[in-house]
């Protein structure tokens, strides 16, 4: 009965195919941001965000070329969410460090609004720029709003795992 419930293992280009996407996605995403950073001319951050966007998206449109598989099995969906997960706040901690915050606080800060948590190292963001505000608020709405919905869409396996019961 074990034989029977274990995974095949990970093909490495269906997580490349899929990470694409949502990288992808994330870069789509965070278009906005490197808008208004550059509306409210704030050019470090819009250069930052300019960073994120090429890397997300150039990065993920050459990830998710090539024949997309019919199926993507459980523990390469979990790869991809652990990838994703790693891959975005990293990337989204540029724009942050661009605006003057060391890289452990970006970090954390891309972490902390990407899984919407709202936890801040900061007490208040009056003395802050206005696209550090719009920052805070867009993150979480990555996280919650934006890529996690059609995350889990795109990586919701067709067929159940063997051995399992309906």
């Amino acid at each position: 009965m074990a034989a029977e419930t274990l995974s095949y293992a990970v093909r490495p280009r269906v997580v490349g195919i899929y990470l694409g996407q949502l990288a992808l996605l994330v870069g789509c995403l965070s278009t906005p941001p490197l808008v208004f950073a550059a509306v409210e001319q704030e050019w470090m951050q819009a250069a930052g965000y300019l960073i994120a966007v090429v890397a997300l998206a150039g990065g993920g449109n050459l990830l998710q070329r090539g024949h997309r598989p019919s199926d993507i099995q459980w523990n390469e969906a979990l790869v991809v969410a652990a990838a994703i997960f790693i891959l975005t706040p990293l990337v989204l901690a540029v724009p942050m460090m661009m605006a003057g915050l060391s890289f452990l606080d970006a970090l954390f800060e891309a972490i902390s609004g990407i899984t919407t948590t709202g936890l801040s190292t900061f007490g208040s963001v009056e003395d802050k720029p206005h696209i550090g505000t719009f920052d805070w608020c867009a993150y979480p709405t990555l996280g919650a709003k934006g890529a996690g919905p059609e995350r889990s869409q795109l990586l919701t396996p067709k067929s159940r795992p063997r051995g399992a019961s309906r």
